[in-house]
């Protein structure tokens, strides 16, 4: 009877050791499970940032969905901090800090970002922002593939734009020598179009820059340099490649298939309005400042200065596509008159959607004035801003060097009136743009500068 009392009592002790154990590792299993699905934002940041305490945003965009992942507020002097992202959405692909005390220009504000990343650092935060000489960003995959590829289709780009110099300083007389340069140039024009952008898609890891390829490549269907065929037969690949993932086939969906992209919700269009305050209040802080310090926003219209004036048609699906002739489009200038299209008597109009926040809208800038430069006499820009407010969209005219185009403003993106006319246009991103020949007719879309120029010399030789 005692050897089973202390064989027993023997087991127990061993069973709640045991018991202990367990509960003792089961707090950091679950503080690791809990780590593994938190993403961070750790930024280094200097004396233009830091100069005054402020609050900081990490907010994200997918579609038409806003939302403000994790915000904090730094004291004066302080160097870092630290952002969390608990809800780990898969769906989210961009990201954007913002400051309340100092306006990032808002190329060099966002992040992309893919599902995998976990610890992504920003060292050396200047008032500058992002991706310039001193500032590095670590662990953004999708940030990292976006910019590869960003300089290699650049560097595409310049050779296409070397060889057209060097066709246009050509001897017309040396036949052999310009059908050399046309033969490269016409090979890497095709190559930048098609098997470029098809390749990328086996040399990328992100699906976060598989969605971004997926766009490019429906943006080369609709100029009918790739076919629908070969578009369909890559979304099935994908599909199958990665069943599961929710960027890959909301991409698909949206610009394979082409199905109506969802309104955004309230939800998403209060986090819009905040975002857009917060920016506006750091902005004109200086301007609005206070005796005390503090900031008050300026009293500004709920109209915005441009109106869209359309013909009868003006439901919410694309009215207007390749051969469609533009009717009575009207939007208020820089001088608050009426600037009509019918006014313009250059036989060809482009007519281009872009804001100051769009990165790649404000890299294509300078290309636009110099290709303008060399068609004025037959090419016209009507530049329709979707900015923030009418002060961002006068400033980046006067910042950019841009007052030689048409400049109009139809309101923010979330805009009751700039909705009309973008879905009008069929416009779900910019930059986008649209060639219109002497009978005011869609003659093409999405061209780049390159691209336009080529358009255009093509258009007068005859």
């Amino acid at each position: 009877m005692y050897y089973q009392i202390v064989h027993w009592s023997f087991i127990s002790i061993k069973f709640m050791k045991r018991i202990l154990f367990y509960l003792l590792l089961f707090p950091f299993l679950a503080s690791c499970q809990k780590q593994a699905d938190i993403r961070t934002l750790t930024v280094t940041m200097d004396s233009s940032i830091n100069s005054e305490s402020q609050w900081v945003y990490w907010i994200s965009l997918y579609g038409n969905e806003f939302n403000i992942i994790d915000s904090c507020f730094i004291e004066k002097g302080q160097r870092e901090f630290v952002l969390k992202d608990t809800l780990m959405n898969d769906s989210v692909s961009l990201t954007e800090l913002i400051f309340s005390g100092i306006l990032l220009p808002w190329e060099r504000s966002s992040i992309q970002v893919d599902k995998a990343d976990r610890d992504i650092r920003i060292e050396n935060l200047t008032s500058n922002g992002l991706y310039v000489e001193g500032t590095t960003l670590t662990g953004a995959l999708a940030q990292t593939e976006a910019r590869d590829l960003s300089f290699k289709t650049k560097a595409l780009n310049k050779k296409i734009s070397d060889l057209k110099d060097d066709l246009m300083s050509s001897d017309y007389n040396d036949t052999i020598t310009i059908n050399q340069i046309t033969k490269k140039l016409l090979s890497t024009e095709k190559y930048l179009a098609t098997d470029f952008i098809i390749n990328q898609f086996d040399s990328v890891k992100s699906t976060t820059t598989i969605g971004y390829l997926i766009m490019y490549l429906s943006h080369r269907v609709g100029k009918g340099e790739i076919s629908r065929e070969v578009a369909d037969s890559i979304a099935s690949i994908l599909k199958q490649r990665y069943p599961d993932d929710v960027q890959v086939s909301e991409a698909i969906r949206t610009y394979i298939h082409r199905k109506v992209v969802p309104p955004p919700s309230l939800r998403s269009e209060n986090w819009l309005k905040r975002r857009n305050d917060i920016r506006y209040t750091s902005y004109n802080k200086d301007t609005y400042k206070l005796q005390d310090g503090n900031v008050s926003l300026a009293s500004r219209s709920s109209k915005p200065p441009g109106m869209y004036r359309a013909e009868a048609d003006s439901s919410n699906v694309p009215v207007y596509k390749l051969g469609s002739k533009i009717g009575h489009l009207k939007l208020k200038d820089t001088l608050h008159k009426l600037a009509s299209l019918s006014d313009i008597n250059t036989d060809y109009i482009f007519i281009d959607f872009w804001a100051a926040w769009c990165g790649p809208c404000v890299q294509e800038i300078p290309h636009l004035i110099k290709v303008h430069n060399k068609y004025k006499n037959n090419l016209s820009v009507y530049a329709i801003s979707l900015d923030n407010n009418e002060r961002e969209w006068r400033t980046a005219i006067e910042k950019y060097k841009s007052r030689q185009f048409i400049n109009v403003y139809a309101g923010s993106w979330a805009n009751e009136d700039a909705r009309l006319i973008t879905n009008s246009f069929g416009v779900t991103a910019i930059p986008s743009n649209f060639l219109l020949d002497k009978n005011r007719r869609i003659i093409a879309t999405d061209l780049k500068s390159n691209e336009l120029e080529t358009k255009l010399f093509q258009l007068l030789k005859y």
